[in-house]
């Protein structure tokens, strides 16, 4: 199934993509004509809706959750159980069954924070009925089923809105629509952003009045993700990333959980700034992955030495504690910070600072980490007191 290019929501022009008030204007549409008789309930729901400018196209370019839209879905789709056999309740069927089709797929790999617009699952099942094919002049103005096939999709699209306006579930995106809207049809923050820039592809970027959402193109779909939800992705992707380079440059499983990490560790030099230094290093591996990552990259400080000690002293207990029975690691800077590195780079440039010899990277790698760490403050014995049994010489 193709759908159009996603990153920029372009659709056909305006003359071919018309809005539900002027098929039902231009076309002599009718509540009668959408099979909204006997539903007065409704009808009353959607002439409240349809009185304030462009609310329903708020409502159909809104991101919901994928459970949520399945919801909705299911209860339009109630509206059409009845099958005449006529051409327009065939086409009817077809049209929700499409869009359901398409977001049962989408759920099948469906991640946390995943959200979707009705008018994206819209636009899909115009391509999968065949609509897009008759969206031309042509058409248009000779083609019977454009306009019968144009005003279902205008009933479903109001018949949607007014379940989504009525519940109450979902008031709390209802009362703030401008704030959730996404798409440059009816969001001026980013259709001035592609008319400034047309040639920009704006994919992966925040969207929404506040940024609130962020798109993922799946399967040709457009899936709406909320910006806290990226961001947590985004560190976990960090997390996995830096825990894999640990790995590799240790040749040892870094556990997701580990033991026996930090908690006895003894303190060396002043207790009273050791402690409060250690007290600021995490006990988790992973979360220390990232505070590594936030203070020992860039400009060197010297300042920040205890912390490092501090660090690496955490660091060395980890290691000791998952060095394989009957094994030893080698007592090398390679063995207990890696090969390269944040951390690494750090140590390297206070080592530097202080002897005044700038080893090269190789040579620095191999340096006995015991005489190392003992630069900067950290007597290993006191960290692991039978260091020489896990940390063989070279």
């Amino acid at each position: 199934m193709e759908t159009p290019n996603p990153n920029n929501f372009e659709r056909e022009p305006d003359v071919y993509r018309m809005t539900p008030e002027e098929i039902q204007r231009n076309f002599s549409g009718d509540k009668e004509a959408l099979g909204l008789s006997g539903q007065q309930e409704v009808v009353d729901d959607l002439e409240a809706l349809e009185a304030e400018p462009d609310y329903i196209e708020k409502l159909t370019m809104t991101p919901l959750p994928l459970d949520k839209m399945s919801e909705l879905l299911q209860q339009v789709a109630g509206q059409y159980a009845e099958d005449d056999g006529s051409r327009q309740a065939l086409f009817n069927k077809a049209f929700v069954g499409s869009m359901q089709m398409t977001l049962h797929k989408l759920m099948e790999s469906a991640k946390p924070g995943d959200n979707i617009t009705f008018d994206d699952l819209s636009w899909a099942a115009e391509t999968a009925t065949e609509h897009t094919k008759k969206i031309n002049p042509d058409s248009i103005l000779n083609d019977p089923s454009f306009v019968e096939e144009t005003n279902a999709i205008a009933g479903i699209t109001e018949r949607f809105a007014g379940f989504f306006d009525q519940r109450p579930d979902l008031e709390y995106i209802g009362d703030d629509i401008d704030a959730f809207t996404v798409h440059s049809d009816v969001h001026t923050y980013h259709k001035d952003r592609i008319k400034a820039n047309p040639d920009k592809d704006t994919f992966g970027e925040e969207h929404g009045a506040n940024g609130r959402w962020i798109p993922e193109k799946r399967g040709g779909m457009t899936v709406w993700v909320t910006k806290e939800q990226k961001q947590q992705e985004t560190k976990e992707a960090h997390e996995t990333e830096a825990r894999t380079a640990v790995e590799e440059a240790y040749g040892v499983d870094v556990p997701e959980n580990p033991t026996g990490d930090t908690h006895n560790i003894p303190e060396q030099g002043n207790p009273d700034s050791q402690t409060e230094m250690l007290a600021k290093v995490p006990d988790d591996r992973r979360e220390r992955i990232l505070f590594a990552k936030e203070n020992f990259t860039g400009r060197f400080d010297s300042e920040k030495t205890p912390l490092l000690a501090a660090f690496l002293t955490k660091e060395l207990a980890g290691i000791a504690s998952r060095v394989p029975e009957g094994s030893r690691y080698p007592d090398t800077v390679a063995a207990v910070v890696g090969n390269g590195g944040d951390t690494w780079h750090y140590l390297r440039a206070v080592l530097t600072a202080k002897t005044g010899k700038n080893l090269q990277p190789n040579d620095f790698s191999r340096l006995p980490f015991s005489e190392v760490a003992r630069t900067i403050g950290i007597d290993v014995k006191k960290v692991v007191p039978d260091y020489e049994q896990r940390f063989s010489p070279r």
